[in-house]
């Protein structure tokens, strides 16, 4: 089995026994603990990734993918503003 796809499956089996209401409080966690002990650029990225996990726990709920589809969205919106803008800034 590609691990891809093992890890894939069980997260989904994870997010299924952990529920919604635990999979958000641990984003949240994550989120905290990433602001107020870490705050480095090294930690927010680890964040990232470990709320990766939890989005990819929540595809085993329809409406918690859908909720991850729209943040990821979202994301991808912001980031394309940015590095527009951020191209468009006249060179000194």
């Amino acid at each position: 089995m590609n691990l891809n796809l093992y890890w894939a499956k069980r997260l989904k089996v994870l997010g299924a026994q952990l529920g919604r209401d635990r999979l958000a409080k641990r984003a949240a966690e994550i989120m905290v603990e990433a602001v107020t002990k870490d705050g480095s650029y090294k930690g927010a990225i680890i964040a990232a990734g470990r709320l990766k996990a939890i989005a990819a726990a929540c595809k085993y709920d329809g409406y918690w993918t859908e909720k991850v589809d729209d943040g990821f969205h979202k994301e991808m919106a912001t980031m394309e503003r940015l590095a527009h803008a951020q191209t468009s800034e006249p060179a000194e």
